[in-house]
């Protein structure tokens, strides 16, 4: 028997000698392979009994967001790659889409783990736990630490030209570290790749360098940090590249350059050995604040 690989190596060969037979032909095979929408319905019904208010379903491709309803049961939203999401308050992440095994951020790894990271720049990893009629659901725990929890454990501080520090003082909800309304360190709403999202506001300040210390975070799991600016900061003129050192203030160290581009990045570290909790310096500099909105998210 023919595979379909095969008939696809076969049309597409096809192309060179007669194009409009062979472009037919492609394209039926794409219709057959193709989940239809009763198999994405069939595919969430069959979930549905899992799910509870808490829990978020992420549909891939988000064109087939509109054949499906979960009701009461969960919400749905579309997957959109390089958007990062705050899922405070979500239980459990649920994934259904169409695997395609020859992209590597969709493989499925050692022991049956998949990535989130072909629909967003979470870095959740979790597992497949059906597939119906080329319909996958995966299924990813959410990390129990988000740094928009522990604001009330982080200081801040702003670098002098002296080589002094200038304390941020706490101010309502905020750390307020200028008289600017920009000038301050706290959880605010951001429009990152078409997608607003919650974050930590840590707008860099020209040759200087803002320091957030954070208290006691969990060092005994990966440790994922985002840095994304808002997408009007991206556009020409672009913000200056923002440098971003990460450390424990004795000997772990990592930086990362985050350039003026669409969506989020992630940074996924692997904490310093031997202490379940500890402190993190995270330090922001930039030559030019202009335009640069910038935010950041930890969790673990």
């Amino acid at each position: 028997m023919v595979s379909f690989n095969s008939l696809l190596r076969i049309a597409a060969r096809a192309l060179r000698l007669a194009p409009l037979p062979a472009a037919l032909l492609l394209l039926a095979l794409v219709i057959i392979r193709r989940p239809g929408d009763a198999a994405w319905r069939e595919t969430l019904d069959q979930l549905r009994p899992q799910l509870t208010p808490d829990d978020l379903v992420l549909v891939a491709p988000a064109h087939e967001l509109r054949n499906l309803s979960a009701g009461e049961s969960a919400p749905l939203m579309a997957a959109e790659r390089d958007v990062y999401l705050d899922t405070r308050g979500v239980r459990t992440l649920w994934r259904l889409s169409r695997p395609q095994p020859d992209r590597p951020q969709e493989a499925i790894g050692p022991g049956g783990a998949v990535s989130l990271g072909a629909n967003l720049i979470n870095g959740y990893v979790g597992e497949r736990v059906l597939l119906h009629k080329g319909v996958a659901v995966d299924r990813f725990p959410v990390p129990a630490n988000n740094l928009l929890r522990h604001l009330d454990k982080v200081e801040a501080a702003v670098s002098n030209p002296d080589g002094s520090w200038s304390q941020c003082r706490r101010a309502e909800d905020v750390l307020q570290c200028g008289e600017q309304g920009w000038q301050f360190v706290g959880e605010r709403k951001l429009v990152a790749a078409g997608q607003e999202t919650s974050c930590v506001w840590t707008h860099p300040y020209s040759g200087r360098t803002l320091r957030l210390l954070v208290r006691e975070w969990p060092l005994d799991r990966i440790i994922h940090f985002y840095a994304m600016f808002s997408d009007g900061a991206v556009q020409d003129p672009p913000a200056e590249t923002i440098l971003v050192k990460i450390s424990d203030g004795a000997g772990w160290n990592h930086d990362m350059l985050h350039p003026a581009r669409v969506g989020a990045q992630l940074l996924m570290l692997q904490p310093p050995a031997g202490r379940a909790a500890g402190d993190i310096f995270i330090e922001i500099s930039s030559p030019n604040d202009a335009k640069s909105h910038f935010c950041l998210n930890l969790e673990s």
